[in-house]
């Protein structure tokens, strides 16, 4: 069985959707994210891809550990 955060082909990149299951959000998500320029991309072929490293760098950059209210 293949991991989340690892493709089947194992390499450093993640198709759009697989981005979309690893942040836990819709692909339309993602494809804003990444159209808008805050989650770096590049076209491979006719898809888009995304490097597992800078995916990772979004999440840590976005990760809330507590969050205030009021």
């Amino acid at each position: 069985m293949v991991s989340t955060t690892e493709n089947k082909h194992g390499s450093g990149l993640v198709k759009i959707e697989e981005a979309a299951e690893i942040l836990n959000m819709g692909v339309s998500s993602v494809y804003k994210l990444v159209s808008t320029k805050v989650l770096p991309s590049f076209k491979y072929g006719r898809t888009i891809r995304i490097k597992r490293e800078d995916l990772e760098k979004f999440i840590s950059e976005h990760y809330v550990t507590r969050r205030t209210w009021g």
